[in-house]
């Protein structure tokens, strides 16, 4: 005997046995239109309930998954941004894509976020944090979702490694450069500590982009070293700028440029590649080992930090002049990261300005 099929304008319902229906229907999915089925036993009356029940939950149109908004949108946002961003993001996003990538985004919860980010570290779970809610947004964008789960007041885990704020003012500076004077990587040092450039740019710069002139010299900066040796184009479009180093480094900077006749890397390898971060690294480590008495050991990074803080309080240029000697796009960023003085040197800048440098207190 044939099966009974019974049709509607929505799905169908077919008796295969002795109260035995298999219900059939399209539904809307994250990933298109699907053909669904089930298997239903009871009475034909109670098949039509439930395929009524299963009409009304599908005309909630399934809201697509998180994934589908990072592939379908966002990525193409973080494959524009600079290769070593790039990674950051790309690591983010590997991490979320096991976690929270399969779900709805109309089921994604500000818990749900939460309790990823409390087993990583406060800078991953920072990143993952941003990379999950500029996916989200649009999804907000597109009346997906009508507000972003990640712009709640989440936690970030408490930092494991708290890196030292020390900086090194002008006269620290001096002593420094003649610990690592007459090393094959003195140039890079003096263009993180006197130029302001960043670890990686430090190492990118080639001979002929150091110009001399009368009390100082300028810094062609148009790329950065990665981590593995590999050149790249800097942090952001702010980066490729001129920087400023004056004298007494500048013409040592330009003693050492000239010194290499053949041209190339001002800091290379030996074998005419650029110096890798690694190699650098080993040389400061040393550097620190051998301060002098009273100097406390500050990480590679603070370098920069110093050249902002000595150039503004110390040779007293306009913190908005330094802001853009280092590639900053505003004055905010400078000030809120870079800027350290110490409170004798904000007192000591405030008295003189007021014309009391020299009077005693009655």
């Amino acid at each position: 005997m044939p099966r009974k099929r019974k049709r509607s304008s929505w799905g169908s319902i077919a008796k295969t046995g002795r109260d035995t229906y298999v219900l059939r229907w399209w539904e809307d999915a994250p990933e298109g239109r699907v053909r669904r089925c089930e298997t239903f036993h009871g009475s034909r009356r109670e098949a039509d309930d439930r395929m009524a029940e299963i009409r009304v939950s599908s005309s909630r149109q399934a809201a697509p998954a998180l994934s589908y908004f990072w592939n379908r949108y966002y990525s193409h946002d973080v494959a524009r941004l600079r290769p070593n961003t790039q990674k950051l993001y790309l690591s983010a996003w590997r991490k979320a894509e096991k976690t929270l990538g399969p779900s709805p985004v109309s089921a994604i919860t500000p818990m749900m976020i939460q309790e990823q980010m409390d087993t990583m570290g406060a800078h991953a779970a920072h990143q993952f944090q941003g990379v999950v809610k500029r996916t989200l947004d649009y999804a907000v964008v597109l009346g997906v979702i009508s507000s972003n789960p990640a712009d709640a007041p989440l936690r970030l885990p408490d930092k494991v490694k708290e890196y030292g704020k020390g900086v090194y003012n002008r006269g620290q500076i001096d002593k420094l450069l003649e610990i690592v004077r007459g090393s094959d990587l003195e140039a890079a040092f003096i263009l993180q500590g006197c130029g302001g450039l960043r670890v990686g740019e430090s190492l990118g710069v080639m001979v002929d982009e150091v110009t001399k002139h009368e009390g100082y010299a300028t810094v062609e900066v148009r790329r950065q070293i990665l981590k593995d040796g590999e050149a790249c184009r800097l942090k952001t479009d702010e980066s490729e700028r001129t920087a400023l180093v004056l004298d007494p480094y500048a013409t040592r900077l330009c003693e050492l440029a000239a010194g290499e006749h053949a041209g190339g890397w001002l800091t290379d390898n030996g074998l005419g590649g650029p110096c890798s971060r690694w190699a650098l690294l080993r040389r400061w480590r040393w550097a620190m080992k051998h301060l002098p008495d009273g100097m406390e050991p500050i990480p590679m990074r603070n370098l920069r930090n110093s050249y902002e803080t000595w150039m503004h309080w110390e040779a007293g240029i306009a913190v908005d002049i330094v802001s853009r000697l280092m590639g900053h796009r505003d004055v905010k960023t400078t000030l809120d990261h870079y800027d350290r003085p110490g409170e004798n040197t904000i007192i000591s800048r405030a008295v003189s300005a007021v014309g009391l440098g020299g009077r005693n207190a009655s």
